[in-house]
């Protein structure tokens, strides 16, 4: 009897340590997979007790032969899936530091990250100052390493981790676009890693442009000479684009480093997960940052040798935000010009690339095969063309009813006068009909169709009077008297919506063919404004708008004209004269 309630016993444990761990237990930061080998739940357990608590959920680990070990058995079934072309037959990768002999299935792509190793000079980095909307190209020209153009930013040496926050283009925002029918190989990349004097690893995230998602990757030696056709394993974690990432770059424990990044999948789903890899003692990468270097790089890598900037594809608003640095997650501090490198710092190659720089610790990039942004100026809306919808764009910005990002100020800021208003809707209806063939912004004078000084619209804009009883509708005239040169404008009108509230906006005949505008949003705070704009001026007098309002109370109210600013089609702003109108509610 005894002898079989040992049996028993024995048979119950063995077949628990035969069952995968529940989905509670999975769920633990430091869970490790039963079903892994003993030995490899040590080396793992091993990897993750030098991780920070919240980088332990989903870890995978590469070690110098290339084989792949996680804490999760799917996660080491996934990573096999994405990168079958990375694994020799023994399921470890090739081409890796001590795997220079196998060969993949297919080819590996030469393609680099976009950007080589860097000098030893550690002086302190001097910023310029920004101009309008706090858009420059970078001061500095990096070299030209053949295989695409990049912006990057380093430490002075003395440090081994990075951390931001990183906001993902989304390719649906005219953020992003790869021109996939050309052969270079353009590929979009947001990442950081590390630098000694004896090597260095780029770690972040790459768009998945078909997938539509940014996906973690790793590249062990991106090398002066990509030719080697180092493996550079991708998609260990996947995150959607149009939405802003924790990262952290850092190094473990000496011969190591970690990638973890922490946001919502494809589908708004958390997403969290650890990469770790081990390198060579050569290598020399310290905990404790000794000759060490961190960067952070905004790039387009395209195939090594085959470099062609005029391919189109660009990728706009890739944001870093708090980039902080130091010798471990607990010590990091904000970046700042004595902790970044002036030397190591800039871009290339200068006109493909603009920064919104707001300090070394914030910045937006925008990067393009393709100068910019000269060639992209009045693309407001970011879908690679100019159109009369870019003007449409812009007339519902200065009518306060749609937000404009930086870039799209940039881009919409045609005439070069540091604001967007109806003036610069009038040169791009101009560009898209063809009329011009550049915009003022474009010139060394900025000054393309004429100069503002010479600017002639004449005549002036009428607000008539009406009269009525509480509760009826009115409507009120808004003419324009002996105009001549008018290609566009503005104006608000402002009353007292305790007396009478508009309710509707009907341009009039003397606008035939304009785009128009009207915000009623803030009718019940007593004013309202209308924009329009053409790509051809119009004289004459006639009628510009017919504004129905509904009488509330007896009494009367100024209809005062404000803010009127008109333009020609020189395509600058200036003023004409403006005449009050009054709406007056008798007693019923």
């Amino acid at each position: 009897m005894l002898r079989k309630m040992f049996l028993l016993v024995v048979l119950v444990f063995f077949t628990l340590l035969s069952i995968p761990a529940g989905a509670k237990d999975a769920e633990k930061a430091d869970f490790i997979d039963n079903r892994l080998s003993l030995e490899d739940q040590i080396k793992m357990e091993n990897v993750m007790k030098n991780l920070a608590k919240e980088d332990r959920e989903n870890v995978l680990f590469i070690d110098l032969d290339g084989s792949i070990l996680a804490n999760r058995l799917e996660l080491i079934e996934e990573f096999k899936k994405r990168n079958s072309d990375l694994l020799g037959k023994d399921g470890k990768l090739i081409r890796w530091f001590t795997t220079q002999t196998d060969t993949p299935e297919k080819e590996i792509s030469s393609a680099t990250t976009g950007e080589i190793s860097m000098d030893d000079a550690d002086a302190p980095a001097v910023i310029t100052s920004a101009p309008s909307w706090g858009w420059n190209h970078p001061a500095n020209e990096l070299p030209n390493i053949k295989s695409g153009p990049y912006r990057r930013i380093s430490s002075t040496t003395g440090f081994s981790c990075l951390t931001a926050q990183i906001y993902l283009p989304d390719k649906y925002s005219g953020e992003a676009f790869v021109n996939t029918d050309n052969a270079k190989g353009d590929t979009l990349h947001i990442y950081s890693g590390a630098n000694t004097s004896a090597g260095k690893v780029d770690a972040g995230l790459l768009l998945n442009y078909t997938s539509e998602t940014w996906g973690m990757f790793i590249n062990p030696n991106p090398d002066d000479n990509p030719n080697v056709g180092w493996a550079q394993p991708k998609d260990l974690g996947n995150f959607k684009m149009g939405t802003t990432v924790d990262f952290k770059y850092y190094t473990p424990c000496d011969n190591q480093f970690a990638l973890a990044v922490s946001g919502v999948d494809k589908y708004g789903n958390p997403s969290n997960h650890t990469a770790v890899v081990n390198v060579p003692e050569s290598y020399e990468f310290r905990s404790d940052g000794v000759g060490m270097q961190v960067k952070r790089v905004t790039s387009i890598a395209q195939t090594f040798d085959h470099q062609d900037l005029t391919t189109g594809s660009f990728l706009r608003n890739a944001k870093w935000a708090n980039v902080k640095i130091g010798t471990s997650l607990g010590s990091v501090v904000l970046m700042t010009n004595n902790t970044t490198s002036s030397a190591d710092s800039g871009g290339f190659k200068g006109e493909n690339v603009l920064v919104n720089y707001t300090d070394p610790a914030n910045e937006k990039v925008w990067i393009k095969c393709g100068v910019i942004p000269y060639s992209d100026y009045g693309d407001v809306n970011g879908d690679c063309q100019v159109s009369p919808v870019d003007s449409t764009y812009v007339l519902l910005y200065e009518s306060g009813q749609t937000p404009l990002e930086d870039w799209q100020k940039l881009l919409g800021d045609v005439n070069g006068d540091s604001e967007i208003t109806s003036a610069d809707a009038t040169l791009i209806m101009q560009y898209w009909a063809g009329t011009i063939d550049v915009f003022p912004v474009q010139t060394s004078s900025k000054q393309g169709m004429g100069d503002p000084k010479q600017t002639t619209v004449f005549g002036s804009i009428v607000a008539g009077q009406v009269t009525g009883k509480a509760g009826d509708l009115v409507q009120l005239p808004i003419t324009g008297e002996n105009i001549s040169g008018l290609a566009g404008g503005m104006f608000k009108l402002v009353y007292d919506p305790s007396i009478a509230i508009p309710q509707s906006v009907e341009f009039g005949p003397l606008l035939e063919g304009f785009l128009t505008a009207a915000n009623l949003d803030h009718c019940a705070e007593g004013n309202i404004i209308l924009v329009f704009a053409s790509g051809t001026g119009i004289s004459g007098t006639g009628e510009l708008a017919r504004i129905t309002f509904e009488l509330v109370a007896e009494g009367e109210t100024d209809l005062a004209l404000t803010e009127v600013r008109v333009n020609g089609v020189e395509g600058y702003d200036t003023t004409i004269s403006g005449e009050n109108g009054k709406i007056i509610t008798e007693p019923k």
